[in-house]
C-alpha cells in the first residue's frame, strides 16, 4: 500500500496545519496547499496575506509621499510629512526631501512642483541646488544671477524713479562744484571760496545720505511687493518710507560716520600710501555687511546688530556675490567716466549730468543685488522664509 494519499484526497501539511476538504469547499475548487496552484489574479509572485508584486497599497486618500488629506496642503508654517514638498510659503522641509516649491500637482498654486529626481531620495541630506521657483530666493550662484536679472526686469520702472530721486542731491552738488570751481559765477575771494564750497559739499553730503536712506526703503518696498505680486500705490510707498525714515537715516548716517572715522584713523596711523590696502579691506568688509541694512531696517525693523548677525552666518558667499557686483560696477563706472569726460570737454556741467544719468542703471542693478542677497541670507537662516513671508513682514503695521 502506498504512503502517498490518493489524488484529490487528504490535504498536505500547510501553513495552518493539516487540512482536508473543509466544509464549504466548492466542487472543483483546489484546496489550499495543492501543488502548482493556478496563478492568482493579483499577479506573479503573490504571497499569501500580502499584496501582489508590483502593487503597493497605501492608506486610503493618500498618494505616495503626498498629503494624508486629499487635496489639502499643510497649514502655513507647518512642516509637511516626510517625502512631501512644502507648499509655497509653507514650513521648512528637510534638505533633499523634495524639490523646492513642490505641492499638490495641479493645485494651481505659485510654484508648481518640478518632477522628482529619478531614483530614490538621497540617503544624506544636502543643500538645495538648481533653480528656485521663488522670485527672490536663489539656490546657487547661477540662480542668484538669474534672480537679480529677473528682479531688474520686473521692477526696473519704479526702481529707475527711485534712483533718479536719490541722485538729485548729487546732481545739485555737481552743479555747485562746477559753478564754484570752473564757471567763475560763484567765486569768493581768497579763503572764503574754499570755505564756502566745503560747507556746501558737507551740507549736500548730509542731504545725499538722508535721501539715499529713504530711497533704499522705497526700493526694498517696491521690489518685494512686485516679487510677491502684490500691487501698491504711491501713497503706500510714501507711508512706508515715512514710517521707516528715522531708523533708516539714523543707521545709514551712523554707518557713514563710522566709515569716515575708520578711514581717518587709518590714514593718520599708516599714512596716505600705506593705508590704501587697509582702507580697501575695510571698505570691502563694510560694504558686504551693509548689504543687509536696507532689508533689516525696512523688513525686520532691526538695527546694525541684526545686520552683522545675519551676514556673518554666510559671510563669504555674500562677500563673493558683492565683490562680483562691485567689479562689474567699477568697469561700468570707468566706461561712464570716459563718456562723461568726453562730454565735459565741451561743457563740464553737461559732462556731470551725463555721468549721473548713465549711472542710473547701476543703481537699479545694485538695488536688485541687495534685495536678492538679503532674501537669500534670510532663507538660509530659516527655510520657512520666502518672498510671501518677506511681503507679510513689510505689510505688518
Amino acid at each position: 500500500m502506498s504512503d502517498e494519499p490518493p489524488e484529490g484526497g487528504a490535504a498536505r501539511s500547510g501553513h495552518g496545519g493539516p487540512e482536508s476538504d473543509a466544509p464549504g469547499t466548492q466542487p472543483g475548487q483546489q484546496p489550499y496547499g495543492t501543488p502548482y496552484p493556478q496563478q492568482p489574479a493579483g499577479g506573479y509572485g503573490q504571497v499569501h496575506g500580502h499584496p501582489p508584486y508590483g502593487h503597493q497599497e497605501y492608506p486610503a486618500g493618500r498618494e505616495y509621499g503626498g498629503d494624508p488629506h486629499h487635496g489639502a496642503g499643510p497649514r502655513y508654517g507647518a512642516t509637511p510629512p516626510y517625502g512631501a514638498g512644502p507648499q509655497y510659503g509653507g514650513g521648512p522641509a528637510p534638505y533633499g526631501a523634495a524639490p523646492y516649491g513642490a505641492g499638490q500637482y495641479g493645485a494651481g498654486q505659485y510654484g508648481t512642483p518640478y518632477p522628482p529626481p529619478h531614483g530614490a531620495y538621497p540617503g544624506r541630506p544636502g543643500p538645495p541646488g538648481g533653480t528656485s521657483p521663488d522670485p527672490l530666493v536663489p539656490f546657487s550662484l547661477g540662480d542668484w544671477f538669474g534672480k537679480v536679472i529677473a528682479t531688474v526686469q520686473r521692477s526696473w520702472k519704479p526702481l529707475l524713479v527711485v534712483q533718479a530721486l536719490i541722485l538729485v542731491p548729487a546732481l545739485l552738488l555737481q552743479v555747485v562744484l562746477v559753478v564754484s570751481g570752473i564757471g567763475g559765477g560763484f567765486v569768493l575771494p581768497g579763503r572764503g571760496a574754499l570755505a564756502g564750497t566745503a560747507v556746501l559739499v558737507l551740507l549736500f553730503g548730509i542731504l545725499s545720505v538722508a535721501v539715499s536712506a529713504l530711497g533704499a526703503m522705497a526700493a526694498v518696498f517696491v521690489t518685494v511687493r512686485d516679487a510677491a505680486r502684490r500691487p501698491y500705490t504711491r501713497d503706500q510707498v510714501i507711508a512706508f518710507v515715512r514710517n521707516r525714515a528715522v531708523p533708516a537715516i539714523g543707521w545709514t548716517a551712523a554707518a557713514a560716520a563710522a566709515a569716515g572715522a575708520a578711514v581717518a584713523v587709518l590714514v593718520l596711523a599708516f599714512g596716505p600710501f600705506l593705508a590704501v590696502l587697509p582702507i580697501l579691506a575695510g571698505a570691502l568688509y563694510a560694504g558686504t555687511v551693509l548689504t543687509a541694512l536696507p532689508g533689516v531696517v525696512g523688513v525686520e525693523r532691526g538695527g546694525i546688530g541684526r545686520v552683522v548677525t545675519l551676514v556673518h552666518r554666510r559671510f563669504f558667499p555674500t562677500l563673493g556675490r558683492f565683490a562680483l557686483f562691485g567689479l562689474a560696477a567699477c568697469v561700468a563706472g570707468f566706461v561712464i567716466g570716459l563718456v562723461g569726460a568726453a562730454v565735459g570737454v565741451v561743457s563740464p556741467l553737461a559732462g556731470a549730468l551725463v555721468n549721473l544719468v548713465l549711472a542710473l542703471p547701476i543703481g537699479v542693478v545694485g538695488t536688485a543685488v541687495v534685495v536678492v542677497l538679503y532674501a537669500e541670507n534670510r532663507f538660509h537662516e530659516d527655510h520657512a522664509v520666502h518672498t510671501p513671508v518677506l511681503a507679510d513682514e513689510i505689510d505688518r503695521p
